[in-house]
């Protein structure tokens, strides 16, 4: 009898730790949702009129509010990977971007920058950073889109040619120039 309450005290215990387990997991899938949910009206808020599924796709690459504006120098990490690594020297022109840019002071968005500096970023982060433009585009003044793509265009092509060539002159590879002409294309640079 004493063996048989011993094991029936084993299997309530059991039971019981199950229940905790699973009470945990749910607890735990429960906070996971209201982080997310508060991330996307954070990124909503900052990013008002933007399209859900552009907003998801920024979400599942592990954007939020604080380092959005990461997302405006993109196009300068893929260039800095066309060739298929990063050189110093490409390094060092992709950061002297932040200073002129939407980052400048942000430590989060230059964290994330940095990040795809030192490891190859996404293969579809050019195609989100057009969609993320072509979505905002509306909140800009077309003299300033122009300027903004422009020194975007500046920037990236001095990324692509600080490590091409002899002594830094060269030509670009034809990665490089085709993301080049993407940025021309999205920022709607040719007349």
């Amino acid at each position: 009898m004493v063996a048989f309450m011993k094991l029936n005290d084993r299997i309530g215990r059991l039971e019981d730790l199950h229940c905790l387990r699973t009470e945990i997991d749910l607890r735990k899938a429960q906070l996971d949702a209201c982080r997310m949910d508060r991330l996307r009206d954070e990124m909503r808020e900052q990013c008002a009129g933007l399209d859900d599924e552009v907003l998801q796709r920024l979400l599942d690459v592990g954007f939020s509010g604080q380092d959005l504006s990461a997302i405006t120098l993109a196009p300068l990490s893929v260039t800095a990977w066309a060739s298929g690594s990063v050189s110093e020297q490409e390094c060092e022109q992709a950061m002297l971007a932040i200073f002129d840019s939407p980052l400048s002071g942000n430590v989060h968005a230059i964290e994330m920058y940095r990040g795809w500096l030192r490891n190859r970023p996404p293969e579809f982060l050019l195609d989100l950073w057009s969609d993320y433009m072509l979505a905002t585009r509306d909140r800009h003044d077309e003299g300033q889109w122009r300027i903004e793509g422009e020194r975007l265009v500046r920037q990236a092509y001095r990324v692509a040619m600080a490590s091409g060539g002899l002594l830094g002159f060269g030509k670009l590879c034809a990665a490089e120039q085709q993301i080049l002409d993407r940025i021309v294309s999205v920022c709607s640079l040719t007349d």
